[in-house]
């Protein structure tokens, strides 16, 4: 998610120059949450139950979901960055 983020960050001037100081960190849980932590490693959301008994199905990929979150978020960057500065 975090890569989907920074790739799609290049496509708007708001975002690029922030992404481009990015640095992605590989860090196990056990170092971040700390010792006896437990979490699957590779989680990968089985949604087939949910789709079958609600009948429901997303109509919404990751990427479109969020280009429009950053296309939401777009007019609020320079107030955003106000909070940081």
């Amino acid at each position: 998610l975090a890569q989907m983020m920074l790739d799609l960050s290049m496509d708007y001037e708001e975002y690029r120059d922030s992404a481009r100081k990015v640095k992605m960190l590989e860090v196990t849980s056990a170092d971040y949450y700390g010792k006896g932590y437990q979490d699957v490693q590779n989680r990968v959301p089985k949604i087939e139950n949910t789709m079958r008994e609600l009948g429901w199905k997303p109509r919404v990929t990751m990427a479109d979901a969020l280009r429009n979150i950053f296309d939401a978020y777009r007019g609020q960057v320079a107030e955003a960055r106000k909070l940081t500065d």
